[in-house]
């Protein structure tokens, strides 16, 4: 192979950047003593493709799980363990503060201010700073009944800057949450603190996707070919910004993000999503609307509640045209708000169609995609971002159309 046209190799200490939420953040990462020390590398590497920087603190027992070579790998930067004339143990360079795990010993020391070596030092500094700590209780059954934990635990939760991270509970014992999902939630924590602490209000996003079906039976309904991957991807960009989703799913083949700021609605038939779309109680406080969902254009006029015999070689079914949930007047006070226009070809007379729909309903956007590039092996998932200027993006991967989705309205709630 010619030298020159050989694809170029990443260093090994390099990672591929998936986002840029944390760009430029300095994460603090205190290890505890704990087996779930092992999950560390590897949070490491999942924070730094989000664009942060990860300085590790770990307690002599943590060493003992891990080791300060793969973490030193991991980060880039030298372990600290022992505060030396540098003062590494002052928290005064960093941003935010990851303790994990957070053993029952490192909680204790951490509410009651005992500080026996530079990773317990660190974080009174932290919070001595007032500093976002966030805590990631890892440890047996047993021990998270302990009387004294439980004080402990309380008395800690109540200092500035304090939050406790949810571990995943199995087996009888609070561990990790896996990587990504980590990563996630602290960025959607500390996201969501920079805001507040700037004196700007939580922002609350309502997000529809996936397909909707209508009722044919008991048994059977009609449905579309939307996986919900587009909606899928704009959450994570939303959660990763800090910004609190709701969101209202229809018939999906996706897997969703795993954080705290997300609260999942299930709505796989057109009635569900119509009805929590209607409710004007459902969508008050809203600073955004992606309604992504591919709706139902049409339903049996008359369906049935019990399932139909098949035993008849025809079944001729009368359909109905259904409402555009977009034009609901319940929706019409978010103050911003982005839908989809699907139509069959990228033709100049259906790119029309969306800038149609952009005007009638005063949108923020549109994103228009059509059939032979949405559908089928060979689909590109090509599509073009109308936007209330009158720029258009055109973006060539759901990816794309995910964080150009997204970046509309961050930089307009900027």
């Amino acid at each position: 192979m010619n030298r020159e046209s050989a694809p170029q190799k990443m260093d090994d200490l390099e990672v591929t950047r998936n986002t840029d939420c944390l760009e430029g953040v300095r994460v603090a990462l205190c290890i505890g003593g704990g087996i779930a020390a092992i999950e560390t590398p590897r949070i490491i590497r999942e924070l730094r493709r989000m664009g942060a920087r990860v300085h590790v603190f770990a307690t002599e027992n943590a060493l003992r799980f891990v080791g300060k070579d793969a973490l030193e790998w991991a980060s880039t930067f030298p372990v600290v363990c022992n505060s030396t004339g540098l003062a590494e143990h002052i928290a005064s360079n960093e941003d935010v503060v990851l303790v994990l795990p957070a053993t029952a010993d490192l909680i204790s020391k951490a509410a009651l201010g005992i500080c026996p070596d530079a990773c317990t030092t660190f974080i009174q500094s932290a919070l001595g700073l007032k500093k976002p700590v966030f805590f990631c209780p890892t440890m047996h059954d047993s021990l998270r009944e302990s009387p004294a934990f439980l004080r402990n635990i309380d008395l800690l939760g109540s200092y500035k800057g304090v939050e406790l991270i949810q571990p995943r509970v199995e087996e009888g014992k609070w561990k990790s949450p896996l990587p990504e999902a980590l990563a996630l939630e602290v960025a959607f924590r500390f996201n969501r603190t920079r805001r507040l602490n700037a004196g700007l209000t939580a922002e609350r996003v309502l997000v529809t996707f996936g397909g909707t079906l209508a009722r044919i039976d008991s048994a059977r309904a009609l449905s579309n070919y939307s996986t919900g991957v587009l909606g899928s991807k704009v959450i994570r960009h939303l959660l990763e910004q800090g910004k609190e989703v709701v969101g209202l799913c229809g018939a999906v083949q996706t897997s969703l993000p795993e954080c705290t700021g997300l609260k999942i609605h299930s709505t796989p038939f057109f009635d569900d999503l119509s009805s929590w779309l209607s409710n004007e109680n459902n969508t008050k406080g809203f600073d955004a609307l992606f309604h992504l969902a591919a709706i139902s254009d049409y339903a049996p006029e008359t369906p049935h509640f019990e399932k139909i015999p098949s035993d008849a070689l025809q079944l001729e079914l009368k359909l109905k045209k259904l409402p555009k949930l977009i034009e609901l007047a319940s929706l019409s006070k978010i103050p911003f708000k982005l839908a989809c226009k699907f139509t069959n070809s990228n033709s100049p007379q259906e790119s029309t169609k969306a800038t149609a729909l952009l005007e009638k309903m005063s949108l923020d956007g549109v994103y228009w995609n059509w059939s032979d590039a949405a559908f089928g092996a060979s689909a590109q998932h090509m599509g073009i971002l109308v936007c209330k200027s009158g720029k258009k993006i055109e973006l060539n991967s759901k990816a794309d159309a995910a964080l150009a989705i997204t970046r509309l309205f961050t930089e307009k709630s900027q």
